[in-house]
C-alpha cells in the first residue's frame, strides 16, 4: 500500500509585505480595487463620477449612466461630484426589474446559454462586460434590455483603490 502524501498549498497574495487576501477569502471583505478585479469570472470595474442630476447618479459616458436610487442613493450622496469606480460581479444583475432600483439600459452583444444559467455579453466604454442570468430568459442579439445590479453587491472605490464606507454617517 502506497502512502499518499498530500500538500496543501496556501497561495496568498502579497502586497507591501503584509497578506492581503487569501483565496480562502470571500469577495466582500476585500476592500481594495485591484483584489475585487482578481476574484471570479470578468467583475466589472468602471471609472465614473458620481452626480446629481436630478437623481443621484453614477456617470460613466454621456450614453450611460446608474441611476442610485433608494438606500445606495442616501449612502452615497456625500459622494457627489467625486470620481470613483464601480465593481460588480457578473452573477449579480436582474433583467427588467421595474420596481424602481437602480438600473441602466444596455445592447446585447452575444448570448450564451449554459444550461440552468445564460450568460449576456455586452459592452460598457468599449470593454466586455457579461451579466449571468437565468436560463429562462428570451432575449435575442441587439435587444436592448434593462439590467438592475444588485444595490447590496455594488462595490465603490475612491480614486486611490480603497473601497468606500457606504456605512459611515
Amino acid at each position: 500500500m502506497k502512502k499518499i502524501n498530500v500538500l496543501l498549498l496556501f497561495v496568498l497574495i502579497v502586497r507591501a509585505a503584509t497578506i492581503a487576501q487569501t483565496p480562502f477569502d470571500p469577495f466582500n471583505l476585500m476592500n481594495e480595487k485591484w483584489q475585487k478585479n482578481l476574484i471570479g469570472r470578468s467583475t466589472l470595474i468602471i471609472e465614473g463620477k458620481i452626480i446629481k442630476d436630478g437623481n443621484l447618479k453614477f456617470f460613466i459616458n454621456d450614453n450611460l449612466s446608474i441611476v442610485l436610487s433608494g438606500q445606495l442613493e442616501k449612502k452615497l450622496n456625500r459622494y457627489h461630484s467625486i470620481n470613483v469606480t464601480l465593481g460588480i460581479r457578473p452573477e449579480s444583475f436582474l433583467i427588467n426589474h421595474n420596481d424602481g432600483q437602480t438600473s441602466f439600459e444596455i445592447a446585447v452583444d452575444v448570448i450564451e446559454p449554459l444550461g440552468n444559467e445564460t450568460f449576456l455579453y455586452f459592452t460598457i466604454n468599449n470593454n466586455q462586460v457579461i451579466a449571468r442570468v437565468n436560463s429562462n430568459i428570451n432575449i435575442n442579439v441587439d435587444d436592448k434590455i434593462k439590467l438592475c445590479p444588485d444595490a447590496n453587491k455594488l462595490y465603490f472605490f475612491d480614486e486611490k483603490g480603497c473601497l468606500l464606507d457606504l456605512d459611515k454617517a
